[in-house]
């Protein structure tokens, strides 16, 4: 499978590909706008921004809230 019917298999589903190695081209990188974020960074960035359905806040300084933030760090 090439990286086109990947990517165009994740659109028809809903999906976002997230490359955890992408091939860079600096370049190209130099000319966007906007730099995206890849691999974990993400990954963690697409979940903090989702809303899930059964969310409910526990309050700022929990265990859980830590361990994600302590995760998105490099």
């Amino acid at each position: 499978m090439n990286n086109v019917s990947v990517q165009e298999w994740c659109v028809e589903q809903g999906f976002e590909l997230v490359e955890l190695n992408p091939e860079l081209d600096p370049e190209w990188e130099e000319e966007q706008d906007f730099i995206e974020t890849t691999g974990i960074k993400r990954v963690v960035q697409a979940l903090h921004a989702h809303l899930w359905p059964n969310l409910h806040m526990k309050g700022k300084g929990t265990l859980v809230c830590m361990l994600l933030i302590c995760a998105a760090m490099p």
